[in-house]
């Protein structure tokens, strides 16, 4: 068994259809919201919901703090190889660049947003591009 983060509040949970009772503002309220959404070539914008305490950004962020102590307890536990754990963290360090910069990178026009997501796609691939990546945007 494996668990991810919860990026969509499910549509057929009491939490949706009763969002304050439980502390919850449901940000896409329709299929076509939804739809719209996903399109998006990140999931940092596919997340439904902000909560009492966190908004979307905040909810992202700590996604992306409890990858890394999962990551950090099943390597602990012996579920990953250190080699496997490394990996896990590298992945996550990646994906908090990611996350702090792609704002910028869907601002740019739709053939500079293709191309930069298909380079980083293939940065993603290889743990040496990969981790010369984390570190150049790291220096900036």
């Amino acid at each position: 068994m494996d668990f991810g983060p919860m990026i969509l509040l499910d549509p057929g949970s009491p939490a949706y259809f009763d969002e304050k009772r439980y502390g919850y503002k449901i940000l896409f309220k329709n299929f076509i919201d939804f739809y719209e959404n996903l399109k998006i070539p990140h999931w940092k914008f596919w997340i439904n919901y902000e909560t009492l305490f966190f908004d979307r950004d905040t909810v992202g962020k700590v996604i992306l703090d409890s990858w890394e102590a999962l990551s950090i307890a099943r390597w602990k536990l012996g579920q990953l190889s250190q080699r496997e754990y490394e990996l896990d963290l590298l992945r996550v360090k990646f994906e908090r660049t990611l996350y702090k910069n792609i704002d910028k990178i869907l601002a740019k026009s739709p053939e500079e947003i293709v191309d930069s997501c298909k380079e980083l796609v293939e940065i993603s691939r290889d743990p040496f591009l990969t981790w010369t990546y984390v570190l150049a945007e790291e220096g900036e």
